[in-house]
């Protein structure tokens, strides 16, 4: 019996000293532990997050960098100079002719967050204490055949410090169409802080021999030239010996009708650029501008006003109002 109860005094006993041990373990040891763990762990996101965007921020100083190489000067006189002569050699070594180059005052652009809804008062007067950047923008006019044209275009698209084309046109001149008005609209970055201490002067990039070939092969057809009439052919007839050629009396040629139904004036506008017209294909979708002295077929485009163009076809003269097909033509005079 006594033994018994002596058991049972020491099994308590060990209880009592594991429980004992368990609370001095957590309390000195564990619970401390997992503090630091958390805290270690804490510590390595933070670290993670922090070298994210130092990475981040890296990236960023390495592409504006890369930005401000493509830029020509850190003085915007320098600029503006370096723009012009760039895009002369352009137009000079693509053959063009009447040459003129027109730079605008220097303008600079806010950040589009400033005019997003959503986006804090506070930041939007943070952004607007300064611009991200000044703009030098460029209106080039030549004038030459469509291959030299089209290839100026492309070169002009290639150049690294030509930022931004915002716009182009190419305008046929002529009866034969065969030369074109080419204006182009450019634009290059300024960001002087951004520039390089040692800019190299700007040089004119050449475009890859698989585009050179294209503008080859787009160059060498006529595209806005008027379609001729079929080829001649001659007859040749067999004669017996003797007797004499047979006449063959000339075959008139058939009369071929311009697809006048197919082209509708769509609207007369008259702006800076002077007087023009927008006929729209019905059939293909295509629409060309035409100013005065341009044709559609063999309508030529003369005047216009309100809602109505005056065209002339075989020497005559006729009117056609807006929304109207070549085919409604009504006679004038």
């Amino acid at each position: 019996m006594k033994l018994h109860r002596t058991h049972k005094l020491i099994g308590a006993a060990s209880i009592v000293v594991i429980f004992v041990a368990w609370l001095l373990y957590s309390s000195i040891y564990a619970k401390p532990r997992d503090g630091l763990l958390e805290e270690i762990d804490a510590l390595n996101a933070s670290i993670e997050k922090l070298q994210k965007q130092v990475d981040s921020r890296r990236k960023s100083d390495q592409e504006l960098r890369a930005i401000g190489a493509t830029t020509l000067g850190s003085e915007i006189d320098v600029v503006d100079n370096r723009l012009r002569t760039g895009l002369n050699r352009i137009m000079e070594q693509e053959g063009l002719s009447n040459v003129v180059i027109d730079t605008r005052e220097p303008r600079e652009e806010d950040n589009p967050l400033r005019q997003t809804k959503g986006v804090s008062p506070a930041i939007k007067k943070i952004l607007s204490s300064s611009s991200d950047f000044i703009v030098v923008r460029a209106t080039v006019k030549a004038t030459g055949g469509f291959g030299q044209v089209t290839r100026a275009l492309a070169v002009m698209q290639s150049q690294p410090w030509i930022h931004r084309v915002d716009s182009m046109s190419l305008r046929p001149m002529g009866r034969d169409r065969d030369r074109f008005e080419l204006r182009v609209d450019v634009a290059s970055l300024f960001v002087p802080d951004l520039v390089p201490k040692e800019l190299p002067d700007p040089q004119i990039v050449a475009i890859n021999e698989e585009a050179s070939q294209y503008l080859d092969a787009m160059g060498s057809v006529s595209v806005f030239a008027w379609p001729k009439g079929p080829p001649k052919t001659e007859v040749q007839v067999a004669q017996t010996p003797g007797t004499p050629p047979p006449i063959i009396e000339p075959t008139p040629p058939s009369a071929v009708f311009p697809p006048y139904e197919d082209w509708a004036l769509s609207g007369v506008m008259k702006g800076r650029t002077g007087l023009s017209i927008i006929m729209v294909n019905r059939k293909s979708g295509e629409s060309r501008a035409l100013f005065p002295g341009d044709a559609v077929l063999d309508a030529v485009f003369i005047d216009g006003s309100g809602e109505r163009a005056v065209f002339e076809i075989g020497g005559k003269r006729f009117e056609v109002s807006n929304g109207d097909t070549l085919a409604s033509r009504r006679p004038i005079g």
